[in-house]
């Protein structure tokens, strides 16, 4: 769930049902074992219509051919529907009678819908009578999400699971406002009607799925860990950024007028009902994030006074896992006199003084803070003695560019009696994904600080003394870092061809320029220098014209042997584009060395040295070497 393959894309439009576009769709996996992909497409005339998709060959992991069923496409709008306002097909649930449902998102003038059809081979649909549900004034309805939560297991729930014990969740991306709503309620599929919990808390109108710049979110069911996960777009924040730019360093790219809107993935989520409260869903980091921890530093019982702000010693602070717990000294909120009702995280933002707040961490801060993003609590005290939590992530100090998109985002979280403010941020240079009390609140935000890139701070407006900060450095290896610490080496290449002059000719005349392939400029490549156990994270961009394949004969890698970079285990990198090998390196030391395994490559360089070293606490049978000296033998082609 970390970390990922670029493959060739799955479905692509290439027929006049989907010529304008094949958009969001959702994947079911039948009893059989048969997967079917429904997808909406734009067709040559514009219309939303739903396709149907089967892999070409169920034996292939990574199931990279698709079919597009014969008979495309299988549902079109039905009458009343505007052709554009049919779209983003749900995963399907069986009923008990055997059919499979299927909800569809649209909308009635300004009533939001949410359309079920019924099938029993996904090539002929019956729409059923009504609508699952609706909401007036809430506009179309994207990327609807419908899915089961047990109301006392932690597991998550196969997308058709229901019974005694289940509530199911109403998910809807409001396309009028760009936002994320759920809300949890009930289903009856007898009627096909689902019913919200609480009216006044119903979807649009009520709970965001995240607060920040998170929009098109959807789930899927993982059995092999029985556990829901869920991801989203985080949107384009800074307008100002140039085409070319956005298409090197993000996933994707959507062109709107001319003007580029770049989204990257949020960190893949866990999703559950939470008990506590029994109105909210919680949202997690998947387990597979902490692999990525590395050093872990702990802060005890640091005492903040009103307005305090206390720099920690991290080190760098570009990525980061953090875990901030603050005890909140109960007598001294309840004596507090002071009101303020009308604070919400929009109006006041963090330079809103009072004694309730804010209190909370400064990420990506610089030394003077000019530059910081606070994530912040605020408490916020009513006439009538009543408390009201307010989770919030301030970027209008976030960066000096003038291009940038700068809000404040947040919403009210509950906190219960006996529970202490507790928030985990997960900072990955321009994303801070922000969660609250074990997830009821969070926050996205895309920010590009230009000074603010080591930062990070506790600041605290009310004295509550005693916070206990976990916090653990946390590298992505899916961008370029430099590593300042001690157990990973994180670097990045760039191969392409470049011109030498030969050694051996004495004239101005005789030289002779030698074209070679170069890593980073340099030839032979850069010697990497790591110790046993390295996680070693090489970011490899070709350059090149053709397709290129790093190979580490001799190294013994631990979990990735498969990315020895050999033709037939590993996919080449085509020409213009970039892959990431990543391995542990074994109980070994030793001088190895790096080269191109495709053609002739390793001929004209591309080459470079590799030296694993024993641990200070690994003793050798023999002295260390004053250094290591590489001579690099071979026959030049030309």
């Amino acid at each position: 769930m970390i970390h990922w393959l670029h493959l060739p894309s799955a479905i692509v439009p290439d027929n006049w049902f989907d010529a304008n576009g094949v958009w969001s769709g959702s994947a079911t996996i039948l009893p059989d074992g048969q997967i079917i992909m429904l997808y909406t497409g734009s067709t040559d005339k514009n219309v939303q219509v739903q396709n149907l998709a089967y892999p070409a060959n169920l034996f292939d992991p990574l199931l990279l051919d698709w079919v597009k069923y014969f008979g495309n496409p299988v549902l079109i709008p039905p009458p009343g529907i505007h052709p554009k306002d049919f779209r983003d097909p749900t995963t399907a649930w069986v009923n008990r009678d055997g059919k499979w449902r299927v909800a569809i998102g649209s909308k009635v003038n300004s009533t939001g819908i949410a359309l079920v059809y019924e099938t029993t081979n996904f090539t002929s649909f019956e729409l059923l009578d009504g609508v699952m549900h609706a909401v007036p004034g809430t506009g179309m309805w994207e990327c609807v999400d419908f899915y089961p939560v047990s109301t006392s297991d932690a597991n998550g729930l196969d997308t058709s699971f229901n019974g005694p014990g289940i509530k199911h969740v109403l998910k809807v991306s409001l396309d009028d406002e760009k936002k994320d709503y759920y809300a949890i309620g009930t289903y009856d599929p007898v009627n096909n009607k689902w019913t919200p919990d609480n009216p006044e808390m119903d979807v649009g109108i009520g709970l965001r799925v995240d607060y920040g710049v998170y929009y098109a979110s959807k789930t899927f069911y993982d059995q092999n860990k029985q556990r829901r996960i869920s991801w989203s777009w985080i949107g384009e924040t800074d307008n100002g950024r140039r085409r070319d730019e956005l298409l090197k360093v993000r996933a994707s790219v959507q062109v709107t007028d001319s003007v580029p809107v770049v989204l990257v993935q949020t960190i893949p989520r866990t999703v559950v009902f939470d008990k506590k409260t029994g109105s909210n869903i919680l949202q997690w980091p998947v387990e597979e994030v902490e692999r990525l921890r590395l050093n872990v530093t702990e802060f005890h019982g640091v005492e903040l006074g009103p307005g305090s702000v206390v720099p920690l010693n991290i080190g760098s602070a570009t990525q980061l896992d953090i875990v901030a717990t603050f005890e909140v000294d109960k007598a001294a909120l309840e004596a507090t006199t002071e009101a303020d009702v009308g604070h919400t995280c929009s109006t006041t933002g963090a330079i809103s003084r009072g004694t309730l707040g804010p209190f909370g961490l400064l990420v990506l801060a610089d030394e003077s803070l000019s530059e910081l993003t606070p994530v912040y609590f605020y408490i916020s005290k009513d006439i009538d003695g009543s408390y009201k939590t307010f989770f919030c992530s301030d970027e209008r100090r976030s960066s000096k560019a003038s291009s940038v998109d700068k809000r404040v985002y947040g919403g009210t979280v509950p906190v219960l009696e006996g529970e202490k403010f507790s928030m985990r941020l997960l900072v990955d240079h321009s994303i801070v994904e922000s969660f609250a009390q074990g997830g009821r609140t969070v926050i996205t935000s895309q920010i590009y600080p230009t000074r603010a890139i080591d930062g990070a701070v506790i600041a605290v407006n009310g004295k509550f003394p005693g916070p206990t900060l976990n916090v653990t450095t946390n590298y992505n290896v899916i961008v370029n870092v430099t590593n300042k610490l001690d157990e990973d080496l994180l670097i990045t290449w760039s191969y392409l061809q470049s011109l030498i002059v030969a050694f051996g000719y004495k004239t101005s005349e005789q030289i002779k320029n030698i074209k070679v392939i170069a890593v980073n400029g340099k030839f032979p490549g850069p010697t990497l220098n790591v110790t046993t156990n390295y996680n070693v994270i090489v970011n490899v961009t070709n350059k090149l014209d053709e397709d290129l394949l790093i190979t580490w004969p001799g190294v013994q890698m631990r979990r990735a042997a498969w990315q020895d970079g050999v033709l037939g285990t590993n996919c080449p990198i085509p020409p213009m584009w970039n892959w990431t090998y990543q391995f542990q390196v074994k109980d070994q030391v030793g001088s190895f060395l790096y080269f191109p395994s495709l053609n002739f490559q390793r001929a004209a360089g591309g080459y470079g040295s590799f030296v694993i070293s024993n641990k200070n606490e690994v003793l050798l049978p023999f002295n260390a070497p004053d250094a290591d000296i590489f001579i690099m033998i071979g026959d030049w082609y030309t």
